[in-house]
């Protein structure tokens, strides 16, 4: 991020060489020295001459996102159309929702048709979409009023990038894509849930809706056309667990479908980062290690968890993180192979990229500061299923 500079010139010892990236006027606006033009003794002479001994300069910029910084690492035109991509599924989302609530035999041939474009896109710009994905984690999920959405939409791409790298055949791609996309309906029928005072004196009523709501999504979706039986098996799986200890059925092992097996990686992810009910998230690379810890406990498919952090890197693109030289710097691509090396963007000063691979710098830590985002506390939460929404709300609130 930029900040204000300052520094001095001292016209009774001239630097010579001084060289200024903006014109240097006097107070009345006429041009001392042009941007570009060394500091001489010419200069300094006619600064003496009106009885200026010390100039101190201080230069005002405006600052600069660490989301903007992000996005300006990619070429506009990419980032443009991939807004535009998630807009639109988020609006193909919102009427898709409408006309369901109006005629239970709504189509999601719109939706579909959106999903291809994801796929597509997921395929030929994967860090591109990672990086508009996360910069919209901050812009667009804390909106209330699109946060189901968002979510959804973020559920779905990241599921079809895990998908993808994990080898699903592509009717499986498409059906992640999809149910990822609406699995969540039952939720906008519930905006009470919302609330943080019904869900405290409400609270066992709460959660026992909120581990039957993807039954009360299925059968809202039943009678939608375009949507396949294979979608819909999906959507009631995607809380399961290979233990048994998921809901709404408490499936086991080899019961559930591999591709609901990658979207409840996913989901479990995102809850962890950024959750549903509670308002601070684990950073990212501590979320993934929960899900490391409890895949290895045999709650998580182990591919399906190895599959992702393959596909988005132990500091996904988006990070914040703490370098080693006590800069502040933003992850803007992975390195494949090489999950703690990433490539970074400083946000400090002039905002220079580099290649961790390739340079004497580390990370010291993902960063919390501004983020409302906090890191693991092992010996509280590392063992609490931080993936269910409705975990320990006591806790947390």
């Amino acid at each position: 991020m930029d900040s204000n500079r300052s520094f001095d010139i001292d016209t009774t010892r001239p630097k010579v060489g001084t060289v200024l990236d903006f014109d240097l006027t006097d107070s009345s606006g006429r041009v001392i020295l042009k941007a570009g033009r060394p500091f001489d003794e010419s200069i300094r002479q006619r600064l003496l001459s009106s009885g200026i001994q010390k100039l101190t300069i201080r230069v005002e910029t405006q600052a600069v996102s660490a989301n903007q910084i992000l996005l300006d690492s990619y070429p506009p035109e990419s980032v443009a159309r991939l807004q535009e991509m998630l807009s639109a599924t988020e609006q193909s989302f919102d009427a898709f929702v409408k006309e369901l609530m109006q005629d239970r035999q709504a189509s999601c041939l719109d939706l579909l048709n959106q999903v291809d474009r994801l796929i597509a896109e997921a395929t030929k710009e994967v860090s591109t979409l990672l990086a508009v994905l996360a910069a919209r984690v901050d812009d667009g999920l804390q909106q209330e009023s699109n946060r189901v959405q968002t979510r959804s939409t973020r559920l779905s791409c990241l599921s079809i990038i895990a998908g993808t790298e994990l080898g699903l055949n592509s009717e499986d791609i498409k059906s992640i894509g999809l149910a990822a996309l609406i699995h969540d309906i039952a939720l906008l029928l519930h905006p009470e849930w919302r609330d943080p005072e019904y869900r405290s004196s409400r609270k066992e009523e709460f959660v026992e809706a909120f581990r039957t709501h993807p039954i009360e999504s299925t059968r809202y979706l039943r009678f939608v056309t375009k949507l396949s039986q294979h979608a819909i098996m999906l959507i009631s799986q995607i809380h399961e667990q290979l233990d048994g200890s998921g809901f709404p059925y408490g499936l086991r092992g080899l019961q559930i479908h591999p591709a609901a097996r990658i979207m409840n990686v996913v989901d479990a992810y995102m809850e962890i980062a950024n959750p549903t009910f509670r308002e601070i998230g684990l950073v990212a690379p501590d979320a993934l290690a929960h899900l490391c810890f409890h895949a290895a406990e045999g709650v998580f498919d182990r591919d399906a968890t190895r599959s992702l952090i393959d596909a988005i890197s132990i500091y996904p693109i988006g990070t914040e993180v703490e370098m080693s030289d006590s800069r502040r710097a933003i992850v803007i691509r992975t390195n494949p192979g090489r999950p703690l090396e990433p490539v970074v963007r400083f946000l400090d000063g002039p905002h220079d990229i580099a290649d961790l691979v390739k340079m004497d710098l580390q990370i010291l830590a993902p960063a919390t500061a501004g983020k409302g985002l906090k890191r693991l506390d092992p010996k509280k939460e590392m063992l609490l299923p931080l993936w269910i929404a409705t975990t320990n709300l006591d806790f947390f609130e």
